[in-house]
């Protein structure tokens, strides 16, 4: 049996930038939310890395105490 044992430097990057903004339902930043009142988190993930790279799904876990409206339940807003 024959063993050979080499050391590899190997370079790492961050591979994605997750950026959040939270805004009013009129899609005004805000940086305060108060309870009871809906408001918009929008989320932007940016590619750092030099390959390129394929996203098969994004989601969101939240803590049980947060409530998710769907895009009907929300006020002013139609397809």
């Amino acid at each position: 049996m024959c063993l050979k044992e080499e050391m590899l430097m190997v370079e790492t990057v961050t591979p994605l930038r997750v950026s959040h903004k939270i805004m009013n339902m009129k899609f005004q930043p805000t940086d305060v939310v108060f309870f009871d009142e809906p408001f918009l988190l929008q989320s932007s993930i940016h590619s750092l890395s030099p390959w390129q790279l394929l996203l098969g799904d994004t989601r969101y876990q939240m803590n049980k105490s947060v409530v998710t409206l769907d895009q009907d339940d929300l006020p002013g807003v139609k397809d």
